[in-house]
């Protein structure tokens, strides 16, 4: 089975996030821009070229597409059309779509790099599930794909980017998994725990992996301690 792993994003934190992933050998593709912006900020600062620079020898495939829109969740759209653009003429027939900031643990990864994908379906780290308002919700941090899904997602942006006002892109992505028979597994992915790197829970790190002083559990409570600063904030 030939797998590509489309690390896609800002490119935020991701040697830290890289030591933790434990993926098969595979093609990787880096889908990036060339400034960093601060998570949930539209705002673009520094350059991150130098950053791709020192990473540039994990990856057999970078693109860079610019953000067009004052939503983070369109460009992230953009970013994977542009990656399947780019590989559509590859016949890869596994799709690993991860962010570049995302820290993982599963306590088996043999049972990830064993997914071997059906036909139009997409392995997720949830299923749809109801979000604290009641409205349908599927994660976008994480998952694998089999080539029929892979165009289905890979086509997602034009669906999203006339709509993206109206609702969050977890309804939209619903709606459009739903739309295209886009089968839902999480039975493997769901099992792990997936964590964006936060700027706050850097020194819990020695040589960009997670020190022996602290656990998983303990990144999750720096999550949570971050998120709760972006509400009052």
């Amino acid at each position: 089975m030939s797998t590509i792993v489309i690390v896609s994003g800002v490119f935020r934190h991701f040697e830290i996030a890289y030591n933790s992933w434990k993926f098969a050998p595979a093609a990787y593709c880096l889908a990036t821009q060339r400034r960093r912006q601060e998570a949930r900020s539209a705002a673009q600062n520094n350059s991150i070229i130098s950053s791709i620079d020192e990473h540039k020898h994990k990856f057999d495939y970078i693109l860079l597409e610019e953000p067009k829109s004052s939503n983070n969740t369109v460009n992230m759209a953009a970013k994977w059309t542009a990656a399947y653009n780019l590989l559509k003429d590859k016949q890869y027939s596994k799709y690993i779509i991860v962010r570049p900031d995302l820290y993982m643990f599963h306590h088996n990864w043999t049972m990830i790099n064993s997914i071997v994908p059906t036909h139009n379906t997409m392995y997720n780290i949830s299923n749809v599930v109801p979000d604290s308002s009641g409205q349908p919700f599927i994660n976008d941090m994480f998952f694998i794909l089999d080539a029929q899904a892979w165009t289905n997602i890979g086509n997602f942006y034009d669906y999203y980017e006339p709509k993206s006002i109206t609702k969050n892109i977890h309804i939209h992505l619903c709606d459009y998994i739903a739309e295209h028979n886009i089968q839902v597994n999480s039975h493997v992915l769901a099992q792990g725990i997936y964590i964006p790197i936060r700027d706050n829970m850097l020194a819990m790190f020695d040589n960009n992996v997670l020190s022996d002083k602290y656990s998983v559990n303990d990144l999750v409570m720096k999550a949570i301690e971050w998120q709760k600063q972006q509400i009052e904030s």
